[in-house]
Formats: C-alpha cells, sequence, structure tokens
C-alpha cells in the first residue's frame, strides 16, 4: 500500500524556508569570521550579532569557502 502524500506546501512557506537557509548561512560565516577562520570585511554589514556556532561549523565554513573558490577558479 502507497503512502499518502502530504499536502503540497504553501509558496510562502517555501519561501521562509530558503529565506532561513540564507539566514543561517550568514550566520555561520559571520561566527567563523569573528573566531578568525575566515577572512570577510563585510560579513559584519550583513549579520550584527555574531551567533556562536560549533567547532565544527566554524571549521567547515573555510573548508566550503575554499571549495567554492576552486571551482570558481576551475570554470574560469
Amino acid at each position: 500500500m502507497l503512502a499518502k502524500q502530504s499536502s503540497p506546501r504553501d509558496e510562502k512557506d517555501e519561501i521562509a524556508i530558503i529565506q532561513q537557509t540564507d539566514v543561517d548561512a550568514k550566520s555561520a560565516k559571520r561566527s567563523a569570521t569573528a573566531l578568525g577562520y575566515l577572512n570577510d570585511p563585510f560579513i559584519a554589514e550583513f549579520v550584527k550579532i555574531p551567533d556562536r556556532k560549533s567547532p565544527i561549523i566554524n571549521r567547515g565554513i573555510p573548508s566550503q569557502h575554499g571549495g567554492h573558490k576552486g571551482c570558481a577558479v576551475a570554470l574560469n
């Protein structure tokens, strides 16, 4: 027997989920910058109060940033 599918999400709910993902990413980058794991002089303009993240998040952000930069360089 097939499981009953849940009702589709409202478009506003989808937008809120995407916006929260953006907020979480900026918060994590601000935390890593505040602790010296990353150098971004502009992140403080987007996130005024740093939200302290776990050490694994703070250490992962520079790795993620370096991976994205490496891909961008490879595409050029």
